[in-house]
């Protein structure tokens, strides 16, 4: 798991100032651990003509839904990376300085990734 870790971290890096966001592909791996056998997805190739068995369709359905529940949290929200401008960091940034709170909120690890 490290090496996929060091993998993310490098190909996000190198892509850093075209994609500004990592495409949540850390979190995905930390959420995902030790529940892949969780998620049953069909890789194989779709007919060529003629419509989709419906037994593919709700294996796909169903895949699916098992990728979006390990990503869920305890509390019902899905976190993520916002992938738009990126307004929402430096408010917290401020808010958790202002109150005292930052490195709590923000330890070392966190700042460096931010940089």
């Amino acid at each position: 798991e490290r090496q996929q870790v060091e993998k993310l971290r490098r190909e996000f890096t190198a892509g850093r100032h075209k994609n500004k966001h990592s495409s949540d592909e850390l979190l995905r791996l930390q959420c995902l651990a030790g529940r892949k056998d969780a998620i049953h997805l069909d890789r194989s190739p779709l007919p060529s003509e003629g419509p989709i068995p419906l037994e593919r369709l709700d294996n796909s359905l169903m895949g699916a839904l098992d990728f979006y529940e390990c990503l869920q949290q305890e509390d019902g929200h899905w976190p993520g990376d916002y992938g738009g401008p990126m307004f929402l960091m430096p408010g917290m940034v401020i808010a958790c300085y202002v109150t005292g709170c930052l490195d709590e909120v923000l330890p070392g690890t966190h700042r460096e990734e931010m940089t």
